[in-house]
């Protein structure tokens, strides 16, 4: 059984199903944010049949969006910094706009009440992480992808390998092979994918030791204050390149990278 939006929207009144889920700019296009709301909706509902995996879930989590100021300076000097302030800053406007939407755009209702008395930053910054550190993507009917939660499978922790999951269209389940045997009171582990330790530390909340994928980028730019700016700009769109991006540097330098570099330096 999983937990989707979806399944969540069928049990609201009708009213709701039009104004919180369908009228909101920001569910057009994001199933991930559409399921964060669904789940704090869920975790309201002190009759949900949900109840017995909700309560099994982390109260808080080790994801950048829990990181102290000093925590967060720990990171400067890194590839993480920026992207950790940017999904920081991304989740703050996403609450501030939700918020808003709360206070504003819907009419009375029990269950906006409750929603208005409890939607702080710190139960949606919960509803985002446990999203981020647990959500499966699955095939819908009309072509679409969509984010679920999928309770005790989602609690595999990270190992190397190769993702053994796929989703059975005949069945409507997901299915998962173990990629080694265990033994009896071994954790069961599953690969989340070929992710580096920063992708892991932005989404997931930790870096992993073993991790095989070296993979490490740099951020460059072009300064507009360069007298030959529009030039080099010009040369980058013919290579297919953009003014500011993130290159590969490991492994190896990527060939995006040298030719960005190349551009950059011409006189």
């Amino acid at each position: 059984m999983i937990f989707s939006y979806d399944k969540i929207q069928d049990q609201l009144p009708e009213m709701l199903k039009q104004r919180v889920f369908l009228e909101c700019p920001l569910f057009d296009n994001m199933s991930h944010i559409r399921l964060s709301f669904a789940l704090i909706i869920e975790k309201l509902n002190v009759q949900s049949k949900w109840r017995p995996y909700l309560d099994i879930l982390p109260e808080k989590f080790r994801t950048v969006l829990y990181f102290t100021p000093t925590e967060m300076k720990e990171l400067h000097g890194t590839m993480a910094f920026s992207t950790a302030l940017k999904q920081v800053k991304f989740i703050a406007a996403q609450y501030a706009f939700l918020y808003k939407y709360l206070m504003v755009a819907i009419e009375n209702h029990p269950l906006v009440e409750e929603l208005r008395n409890n939607f702080t930053y710190e139960f949606y910054r919960w509803a985002v992480s446990v999203i981020m550190t647990r959500q499966n993507i699955i095939p819908q009917e009309d072509g679409s992808r969509d984010s679920v939660l999928i309770p005790l499978w989602d609690m595999a922790n990270h190992i190397n390998g190769t993702i053994n999951t796929q989703y059975n269209d005949e069945t409507q389940q997901i299915e998962s092979f173990c990629l080694n045997n265990f033994d009896a009171g071994q954790h069961v582990t599953m690969a989340y994918g070929n992710r580096s330790n920063l992708d892991f530390l932005i989404h997931n909340g930790f870096v992993y030791a073993q991790n095989e994928n070296k993979d490490l980028s740099i951020k460059l730019s072009l300064s507009k204050s360069d007298e030959l700016f529009e030039e080099r700009v010009k040369l980058l769109q013919q290579l297919g390149l953009p003014p500011t991006g993130n290159f590969q540097i490991s492994p190896a330098f990527s060939n995006e990278l040298i030719a960005f570099v190349r551009v950059f330096n011409m006189s």
